[in-house]
């Protein structure tokens, strides 16, 4: 029987990602949260298409992230974006996790990855956002998982920037 390239390829990747999250311990090498199995995705700091394949498969290359494409982000300007269209470079509002407080912070690197489990989020004002079930935001006064929030009957006013 005759395997393509592709499909090793394929195989190779689901295998690599799996161990790169359980190396990272299942935690966002981006905002330090931990995550369970699809909460937690392989994603490249420098991608296929500007590194090469060697860079592909490369440990050090290759963290443990929750973020998404699709999720959006507030620019300092207070614009938004989404992740997708982000450089490096971008200036973008982020939160101090222990005071809550905005801060600025700059982009140092870009990189993808497809999550296998992706949450829309439909705000009162019509406004949406899409995260990985981990993915915390500031509700109610405290850090809540975006899984923990859609499985409640709780209502949750969410901080915005």
């Amino acid at each position: 029987m005759k395997v393509t390239v592709g499909k090793l390829k394929k195989k190779l990747w689901k295998l690599f990602s799996k161990y790169i999250r359980q190396r990272d311990n299942y935690t966002c090498v981006t905002c330090g949260q931990k995550g369970e199995g699809s909460g937690i995705h392989a994603g490249h700091y420098i991608t296929k298409a500007v590194g090469g394949i060697g860079l592909y498969f490369h440990e050090q290359n290759v963290h443990a992230q929750c973020l998404t494409e699709e999720s959006s982000l507030r620019l300092f300007n207070g614009k938004s974006k989404s992740i997708k269209q982000i450089k490096k470079g971008d200036k973008l509002w982020s939160f101090d996790e222990s005071s809550f407080e905005r801060k600025v912070s700059f982009v140092q690197e870009v990189s993808k990855f497809l999550p296998e489990e992706l949450y829309q989020v439909e705000m009162e004002n019509g406004d949406m956002f899409f995260a990985t079930p981990n993915h915390k935001v500031v509700a109610n006064g405290k850090w809540v998982e975006i899984k923990d929030m859609l499985h409640s009957v709780t209502t949750y006013n969410i901080m915005e920037m």
